[in-house]
């Protein structure tokens, strides 16, 4: 059934114009679909969970930066002992090798002995010039290795064997770099001796500090 869209006459589904009006009837749409579209399965994705880091309690936080700027400290101070004990040590081993072609030659009466000895005096002070401060710095940066490592085992014990004054007196006489962060060191090792304390004790307690 449909109807006249001029004047509402009713009309039937096969009438081409309105019987009232003479109007041309629009043709018969067909009947919607209601019915819904099935469109597969849903599944349901949960949405991923990102957990969030702890808090840092401020105190704790204090320590973690006190104690890993003191390790870089001993680290710096180390590795400039290292290199200049290793610099020095190859000059002097260079001059060593020199000293010992010159006794060979001495032996073997090579060279003329009006001058011979004064060049290997010479060059026997020159190799020890090098070789006991190159000597000294390896063994300093290898002290320095061996305490390091306890830093975050028991920080007031390696402290006390890292800042003191044999360290500043050798730098002055030796590497006035390595001086510079065995002063650092005293002072702060010696300003906060309540705080290396207060770690060292949670170190004991099983608690440990080294967290970057």
């Amino acid at each position: 059934m449909k109807f006249c869209i001029k004047c509402g006459n009713r009309l039937t589904d096969e009438a081409k114009f309105c019987t009232a009006c003479g109007a041309k009837s629009a043709p018969l749409m067909p009947p919607r679909n209601t019915q819904p579209q099935y469109a597969g399965p849903v599944y349901y994705v949960p949405t991923p969970v990102v957990p969030q880091p702890a808090a840092i309690d401020p105190e704790v936080e204090q320590e973690l930066l006190f104690l890993n700027n003191y390790n870089d400290l001993v680290n710096d101070q180390r590795r400039f002992w290292k290199i200049f004990g290793v610099i020095l040590f190859s000059i002097g081993m260079f001059f060593g090798f020199i000293l010992s072609v010159m006794l060979l030659a001495y032996l073997t009466g090579d060279i003329e002995e009006a001058s011979q000895w004064s060049d290997i005096i010479e060059c026997t002070f020159i190799t020890a010039a090098f070789t006991t401060p190159g000597i000294v710095g390896m063994t300093i940066s290898s002290k320095l290795d061996d305490y390091q490592k306890d830093i975050y085992n028991d920080f007031a014990q390696s402290s006390e064997k890292i800042a003191t004054v044999s360290k500043i007196i050798l730098g002055a006489f030796f590497n006035s770099i390595a001086m510079i962060f065995a002063i650092i060191l005293f002072v702060k090792t010696k300003s906060n001796k309540a705080l290396i304390d207060k770690i060292t004790e949670k170190q004991k307690n099983g608690i440990r500090n080294d967290i970057v």
